[in-house]
């Protein structure tokens, strides 16, 4: 009669303040009123109640309450005990001897049950009902009937064992009856009326009617000796245990309740079996073990089969949890006996063959549809697995398997033998866990690996990984090149120590200062660097990074490493001789200057001897010309970059020259330059250096006609990554009327319009506020720059054909009107 290790009480929260009040003034009520129906019952000489259901009541209370609620509990009761004994005309001092034996009783009940059993106490256990019954009907009433039937054969004159007897009797009788009442109805357990169905509520109707009818007509009746008399009573037992199969311990203890009530009112009164039996002694010690039989036998019958129905609700309960866990694998998992007969599948393995239970279960298991559809050869390999399972031998190999659809798979099957506890083999797990995708994938990776491995062993590179251990380089894995370059004996493998080969420590704190700088930023690191060898001359390029993740327990890197010694030398034949070009070309363009600065001395020194107006300006105009395409190479062989010149310094010191030039005194033309830092190579340079010579040189002699003062603005700037804009403008008296660009028979203004083609770009004139002539070209910005076909000298540009039919596209020319934008 013992249980597993107590857990914590879980009785309700304790009550307090007012509810804890009144709960107990309701307890006291209750205590009272049973007692004062039991000592409606009492029997002579022994002055003690036949059945005692108040020791019951207090039973439950305490074990229904933590200990530290029994004192005011046991208060309130023993009050009320006291009272109820001092109304029935007990004497004071027995009245309060029973009373205090009755606690004594209740307190020692519900100690010895609390000890044994693990809350909450229900009645629905046998082991509970065999606690209330040995413990507190028996043993703990046993002995505390002896004090009871002390303070009755001194206070009241009763034979003392004849009183030990019936006290025994009747609070054990009380403990069994109101006490299982008690327990099984309280708050913590389930209801005592719980929902019912119409048919369960005509069901309950039913059996509390035949049991009121069958007990009313048993023990109702006159009393009639004879011994067939005292058999009637226990015809109501099949009834009760009915009851109690069919409505549990609830159901079992409330009919007793109701059959004991009905047949000790009836015995009192002289009715039935038990009045025909001879003295009132008699008479009601056949009633009490008549009930004491019918509440054992129903609380016993009731708990067993509440027993049985709690394992059999467990065991459903746990048969559909592994029925979900055993259906929900995503492996197919089955269970067959030794012979191969298939007695269990999961659904995974049924839906993946498209298959019921009825379809394989009781069947062989190679007869399948997972087996069957793959051919005799996958047959017969799965029955010599099963047999060898059925020796005790695991087996585990990869098959094929056919499903829904004629779908094949590759799944990971094995056959595990289960054993019983002498070690014989008696079932046999297949399962299976579908491995199509991983072995692709494990093909493509052995592919995959092969082909890295490949590409490593060959490369011309130098490849290899390493790790870091305690400042040294610990090569893990080299490829052939890295062996050769380095001259590794064939008995050296990996891994093996980079200081161990003699490196100098320079070059190793290198390698590590480059692998430590790898790691921190989580990125290849290049690097460059002169590696000592046999030869005078040996530069390698090494590109260092970490592998991450990785399962070694120290940084490792990968690396790839190219001789770039004959490279270097290249870099080093081309360097110089690209510097001997820059020389030659800074000689060509200061020669070109020199040479241009010789025929403009040459111009100008025929300009001295000619005395013809015409003849004079059209010398003066050629040496302005030559002037400004000296001034482009001499910009060109004082710049840094021989490609392109700043076009900010050229224009600048272009329009100062033609200023000086055509200085006039009290004539006060001022110039104002804004030009972008436009980079212009030689194509561009002279043909614009052109055009703001003739353009500038026109506003001079034709804008500020009789000492006319006035402003001439040059501009050049980029409108967007592949434009730019040349713009010269006077605030002079303006082009004659009717004038034409594109018709005039000016060679400065035909000159432009040469220029402008030359550029591929296109004039505009704006005649507003004196005059501003435009040309818009193609310049793309220095890393789009793309080199125009135009011509690319003097010679060639006035060469070609008449004004108007240049070679290539001539400059888009409109008709300059006033307002033309």
């Amino acid at each position: 009669m013992t249980e597993s290790p107590r857990a914590p009480d879980v009785a309700p929260r304790e009550r307090t303040g007012t509810p804890r009040l009144l709960w107990l003034a309701a307890l006291g009520g209750a205590y009272y009123l049973t007692a004062r129906l039991s000592l409606a019952f009492v029997i002579w000489p022994e002055n003690i109640g036949v059945v005692w259901p108040p020791s019951g009541l207090a039973l439950a209370v305490l074990l229904l309450q933590p200990p530290r609620s029994w004192p005011a509990s046991l208060a309130v009761m023993g009050a009320a005990n006291f009272l109820a004994n001092l109304q029935s005309d007990n004497p004071l001092l027995v009245s309060l001897g029973f009373a205090l034996v009755h606690g004594v009783e209740s307190v020692v009940a519900a100690t010895l049950m609390r000890a044994v059993l693990r809350p909450p106490i229900t009645m629905t256990r046998l082991t509970e009902v065999a606690a209330l019954i040995g413990l507190a009907a028996v043993g703990a009433n046993a002995a505390t009937a002896l004090l009871g039937a002390a303070v009755a054969t001194l206070g009241l004159g009763a034979p003392f064992w004849s009183a030990w007897r019936t006290w025994l009797i009747a609070d054990g009788l009380g403990m069994l009856m109101l006490g299982s009442v008690v327990l099984i109805s309280a708050p913590r357990t389930p209801k005592l009326f719980p929902t019912r169905t119409r048919r369960q509520l005509i069901e309950d109707a039913a059996l509390a009617g035949a049991l009121v009818v069958l007990a009313g007509a048993i023990f109702g009746g006159d009393a009639e000796p004879g011994g067939f008399t005292l058999v009637l009573p226990y015809l109501t037992i099949p009834l009760l245990l009915w009851i109690a199969v069919r409505r549990g311990p609830r159901g079992a203890a409330l009919a007793s309740l109701v059959l004991s009530s009905i047949a000790v009112w009836q015995t009192i009164r002289g009715h039935g079996p038990f009045a025909a039996t001879g003295p009132t002694s008699e008479q009601l010690l056949s009633a009490q073990t008549f009930l004491f039989v019918v509440v054992l036998s129903g609380l016993v019958v009731a708990a067993v089969m509440h027993e049985r129905m709690s394992l059999e609700a467990a065991l459903k309960e746990s048969e559909q949890r592994f029925r979900a866990i055993f259906d929900s694998q995503f492996q197919f998992i089955g269970l067959m006996r030794v012979d191969g007969t298939l007695i269990e599948a999961n659904q995974t393995a049924l839906n993946f063959a498209g298959v019921g239970r009825e379809d394989v279960l009781g069947k062989p298991f190679w007869t399948a549809r997972w087996w069957s559809a793959m051919g005799p050869a996958t047959e017969q390999r799965l029955r010599d697995a099963i047999r060898a399972a059925a020796s005790g031998e695991f087996v585990r190999y990869d098959a094929d398997v056919r499903g829904v659809g004629d779908r094949v798979a590759t799944i990971d099957f094995s056959i595990k033998p289960v054993h019983d506890e002498k070690g014989r083999v008696i079932l046999l797990i297949p399962g299976g866990r579908e491995i199509t995708e991983v072995k692709r994938a494990t093909q493509a990776l052995v592919e995959k690996e092969a082909t890295l491995r490949s590409f490593f062993e060959s490369a011309g590179w130098m490849m290899g990984i390493v790790e870091i251990v305690d400042g040294d380089i610990v090569h893990i894995r080299d490829n052939p090149a890295l062996r050769a370059f380095l001259r590794l004996p064939r008995e050296l493998q990996n891994p093996y120590s980079a200081r161990g080969l003699g490196l100098p420590e320079r070059v190793l704190a290198l390698w590590i200062e480059r692998y430590s700088e790898s790691a921190a930023r989580g990125a290849p690191v290049r690097f460059e660097y002169e590696h000592p060898g046999p030869d005078d001359e040996t530069w390698l390029a090494a590109t260092v990074c970490p592998i991450t993740p990785t399962t070694s327990a120290v940084p490792r890197f990968a690396f790839i490493v190219e001789d770039i010694t004959a490279r270097r030398r290249q870099e080093r034949r081309l360097s110089a001789s690209l510097a001997e070009k820059d020389v030659l070309l800074k000689e060509i363009h200061h020669r070109v200057k020199n040479n241009l600065q010789v025929i403009s001395s040459m111009l100008h020194l025929q300009f001295g001897k000619v005395t013809e107006p015409d003849a004079r300006t059209q010398l003066l105009e050629s040496e302005r010309r030559v002037r400004a395409m000296a001034l482009v190479h001499e910009q060109l062989y004082l710049a840094v970059d021989l490609a392109r010149i700043d076009s900010t310094t050229y224009v600048k010191r272009l329009v100062d020259m033609l200023a000086r030039a055509y200085a006039i005194p009290g004539r006060k033309v001022t110039t104002r330059i804004d030009v972008a830092p436009v980079p212009l190579d030689i194509d561009r340079a002279v043909p614009c250096g052109l055009l703001i010579n003739e353009l500038v040189s026109n506003s001079y002699k034709h804008a500020f006609p009789d000492g006319l003062s006035g402003e001439i603005r040059v501009r050049l700037e980029r409108v967007d990554r592949d434009t730019v804009v040349l713009a010269v403008a006077d605030t002079g008296v303006g082009l004659p009327p009717g004038l034409e660009l594109g018709t005039t028979e000016s060679i400065g203004l035909q000159l432009v319009h040469a220029f402008a083609a030359q550029l591929g770009g296109e004039l505009a004139c704006d005649r507003r506020g004196g005059t501003e002539i435009r040309v818009t070209f193609p310049c793309p910005a220095p890393d789009k720059r793309t080199k125009q076909e135009a011509p690319s000298s003097m010679d060639e540009l006035m060469t070609s054909s008449p004004p108007g039919h240049h070679r290539g596209a001539p400059a888009r020319q409109p008709p300059c009107r006033p307002g033309q934008p």
